[in-house]
């Protein structure tokens, strides 16, 4: 099933006002271009370093998690291991 939205926008124009409408020149328009395509490539730098601070700082989170469950189960281990020394000892 496909759904096909049609948006048409009007403007209302009167043609006798593009006679004496000013107009950016060619020369404008790239630069234009030029200095806007240079903000974008400063904005997606900086983007990927933030995301890369941002990705490390999420990967220690998450190792110190699972470092913190791995130290609770080990303590849960030797304790276990303890308890069934002492229940060997006991029963000699």
């Amino acid at each position: 099933m496909y759904i096909c939205i049609c948006i048409y926008f009007f403007y209302n124009i009167n043609p006798y006002d593009l006679e004496n409408m000013e107009y950016t020149s060619q020369q404008d328009i790239n630069i234009y271009i030029l200095t806007y395509m240079a903000r974008y490539e400063t904005s997606k730098r900086i983007f990927e370093r933030k995301k890369l601070v941002y990705s490390v700082l999420a990967i220690d989170y998450q190792a110190s998690l699972i470092e913190k469950e791995i130290d609770e189960i080990t303590a849960i281990l030797e304790e276990k291991n303890i308890l069934s020394n002492l229940a060997t000892f006991n029963d000699k």
